[in-house]
């Protein structure tokens, strides 16, 4: 394994692997076995699509022996090992994400429907058909990218984006769908919203969608939206 600093406190690994639940669930198992191996050295870590980022205290171990300890590891004997408690994680608990799909708080709902030749119907019912994967978490807190959104939806980002997107914006870029946490900046395509709170600094853990976990989204009505503490 080939790691390269990543700023003066982190080493960052690159697996050589298209993105894929196989390889996440890899950088997982890692991602825990180092966190054992490394005891008071760890601070942190980030998992990309392909990529693993971990924070080091280097004062509690030494660069040249961190990088030691990386090297000697072996994934896919740690991944192979790790595959049970991945699995039961997984598989035990799908989060669904309540969606109000309607032009009264999606701009881009009717376009991309006519854009794709599609009804409002059609697009519905193939972006809440099938599960997604939690592939990583970042932009902003809470912010999850699931994929991959199928084909007949895939759509580029905005050509400009917006200064504001409201709070439970659900979207597309791409091969990728995200609800958005929080109001912020965004230039991904916005055809719904959900009304669950996806990030909450009191809560353990604060962010509801792990990475590798699989979400759905379920179509709502106005009234369920308005229920759930959602606003229009």
């Amino acid at each position: 394994m080939d790691w390269t600093p990543a700023g003066e406190n982190a080493l960052r690994l690159m697996l050589g692997e298209h993105p894929s639940p196989t390889t996440t669930q890899r950088l997982i198992a890692l991602q825990h076995e180092i966190r054992e191996l490394l005891g008071t050295a760890w601070i942190d870590s980030a998992i990309g699509y392909t990529t693993l980022t971990v924070f080091i205290d280097f004062t509690q171990c030494s660069r040249d022996r961190v990088q030691r300890l990386l090297a000697s590891l072996d994934i896919g004997k740690i991944s192979a090992a790790f595959a049970g408690d991945f699995l039961t994680l997984n598989d035990a608990s799908t989060i669904t994400l309540p969606t109000f799909y309607s032009p009264d708080v999606a701009p881009d709902l009717i376009s991309l429907a006519e854009h794709k030749g599609l009804s409002l119907e059609e697009l519905i019912a193939i972006h809440s058909g099938q599960v997604y994967f939690a592939y990583a978490n970042g932009f902003a807190p809470g912010f999850s990218y699931l994929g991959e959104v199928d084909e007949r939806l895939a759509v580029p980002r905005l050509a400009t984006p917006r200064r504001a997107v409201p709070a439970g914006s659900v979207a597309i870029a791409d091969r990728q769908t995200a609800v958005y946490p929080k109001v912020s900046p965004g230039g991904w395509h916005i055809i719904g919203r959900c009304p669950t709170l996806l990030f909450d600094v009191n809560a353990t853990p604060p962010t509801l969608i792990k990475i590798g976990q699989w979400v759905k989204f379920e179509p709502i009505d106005c009234e369920q939206f308005v229920a759930l503490g959602g606003e229009l």
